[in-house]
């Protein structure tokens, strides 16, 4: 009788142990956030960030020349963003990546949590913007 108790205990804490393989939570995107990567153009400058308010659902940040603000919604892992709008200077140098993130925040539809960064993804899955969130 006892070694059924312990094969049952067993079974019971190998099952709830392993974890690893599991997606990790759907990230609560309140907060301020280190854009790392725009499309296939990694960005290794600071200051290009996202912030969410979430009971607003409003979407601000700077994008390495103006700043621009967007509304968000988010159910889950669905997200879908309003067309941006923002201050029009002309900076040399920085308005590609700047005009990319624009016109990739139209084709946003999910978002995941991946190796501690945040993930927005194309309806087809692909990878469009890369987010770290700040401390």
């Amino acid at each position: 009788m006892r070694g059924i108790y312990l094969l049952i205990l067993s079974v019971l804490l190998v099952g709830c142990g392993n974890t690893s393989n599991q997606q990790e939570a759907v990230p609560d995107l309140e907060g301020t956030y280190q854009i790392t990567q725009v499309g296939d153009s990694r960005i290794s400058d600071p200051e290009l960030t996202m912030n969410f308010d979430g009971e607003e659902e409003r979407m601000s940040g700077y994008a390495g020349c103006n700043n621009f603000s967007a509304s968000f919604q988010q159910n889950e892992s669905s997200v879908g963003f309003t067309r941006p709008i923002s201050t029009k200077m002309y900076c040399e140098g920085k308005m590609e990546i700047e005009d990319q993130l624009f016109s990739l925040l139209d084709s946003i539809s999910s978002v995941r949590m991946s190796n501690g960064q945040v993930e927005l993804y194309s309806a087809n899955n692909k990878t469009l913007i890369t987010l770290r969130k700040q401390e």
